[in-house]
């Protein structure tokens, strides 16, 4: 149980990256280039919205900074540290501190 819980933290924190990498791109590839042209571009033709692709950009975005709230620093350890606690509580009903 415990391996598992260790590589589904770390696969989240794959994904993570991947999402940034996505971003990422998209902001270098698209955004960037067009800053110094009309900000026109970067809406609905209405000029209420943003264009769809640049909407989707932005929960992209939000998803993201949502998904590295979950994962900081130190969260590996945290996360793995109870899970062993956790399993060692389940295993003995002899508290932990009273271990030999």
């Amino acid at each position: 149980m415990l391996l598992w819980e260790i590589c589904f933290y770390y696969d989240e924190r794959d994904g993570l990256a991947q999402k940034f990498v996505r971003y990422t791109v998209f902001t270098e590839n698209e955004i960037l280039p067009r800053m110094k042209e009309d900000p026109r571009i970067f809406y609905t033709e209405d000029g209420k919205r943003l264009a769809p692709a640049f909407d989707s950009h932005m929960d992209r975005l939000q998803e993201w900074r949502r998904d590295t709230r979950i994962f900081r620093p130190g969260d590996a350890l945290t996360h793995v540290g109870t899970t062993f606690i956790r399993l060692q509580m389940s295993e003995s009903p002899t508290p932990l501190a009273l271990k030999p």
